[in-house]
């Protein structure tokens, strides 16, 4: 009797190991993964020093003047958005770079100039949080 509750834990045990490592496993996108889709900025989730970015189809956004929208593409291709001096809005192609190890993420313009410095503090699913 002993030996079949020894067994019989043994086995729950080894069963309950495999189950959580394969949560793990499915849960664990590389970060550049996670980053491949169009996001806006919610300001109205913001804290101090830090800005929150949500997927452009999380939410319905509240109306707003403007805003900042990036949509990481492959080959390290993205589209952000524009404010203009005469308030406009449009879509401008650049690249991106994305340090996995640092946690660092850097937009270029089309002219390979730095137009964002974020450093990443949350990346999931449905938020991005970064700070300059």
């Amino acid at each position: 009797m002993e030996i079949k509750i020894k067994t019989s834990l043994f086995v729950v045990l080894i069963v309950s190991l495999s189950l959580s490592k394969m949560g793990c496993e499915s849960e664990n996108v590389n970060d550049r993964g996670k980053l491949m889709k169009s996001w806006t900025r919610s300001y109205e989730e913001e804290t101090a020093g830090m800005m929150m970015f949500r997927p452009s189809v999380f939410k319905e956004f509240a109306p707003s003047r403007y805003r900042q929208v990036i949509q990481f593409e492959n080959n390290n291709k993205c589209v952000y958005s524009v404010l203009a001096p005469n308030d406009a809005h449009f879509m401008a192609a650049g690249t991106w770079y994305f340090n996995e190890t640092e946690k660092n993420i850097q937009i270029r313009n089309a002219e390979n100039e730095i137009l964002y410095d974020y450093k990443v503090v949350i990346l999931e699913k449905n938020k991005l949080v970064v700070t300059n």
